[in-house]
């Protein structure tokens, strides 16, 4: 299992991300380290959760060699964001106005530095931090 977090500093979110691990890896690790008792789909190849407590969000990405899932359940993570903070995330819903533009923004930035920190998980990332923390902060 790969653990790393990821802070956006605009909107203040960090979030922790759980890869390249089985479904009873991540609620395992969910119980062990947060206490969190919360079963995940057996359909699922990932998922994008959310907590009022510590860790807040967490996404689970079964493989993190498929971009496909990842960019699927970053979507979801930057919808929820965005939905929290109230900001509208409709394609340019008027004349002079980028409502999407933010969404755009969070997906380029969670991809960015989800390929710069998920080593392994495809072949084209290069580098990756080291330091893992265990409980990230809101």
């Amino acid at each position: 299992m790969k653990r790393f977090t990821i802070r956006e500093r605009l909107f203040k979110v960090d979030v922790l991300f759980l890869v390249d691990c089985d479904r009873a890896a991540l609620t395992n690790y969910l119980k062990k380290v947060w206490g969190i008792n919360q079963p995940v789909s057996d359909w699922t190849l990932g998922t994008m959760l959310t907590y009022d407590l510590p860790p807040y969000r967490v996404v689970w990405i079964s493989n993190g060699k498929n971009l496909g899932i990842v960019v699927h359940e970053l979507m979801h993570l930057v919808l929820k964001i965005c939905l929290d903070r109230g900001v509208p995330t409709a394609p340019n819903a008027g004349e002079h106005t980028n409502d999407d533009e933010t969404v755009a923004y969070m997906m380029e930035f969670f991809l960015t530095e989800y390929l710069r920190r998920a080593k392994g998980a495809h072949r084209s990332i290069q580098g990756a931090s080291k330091k893992v923390p265990r409980k990230p902060r809101i």
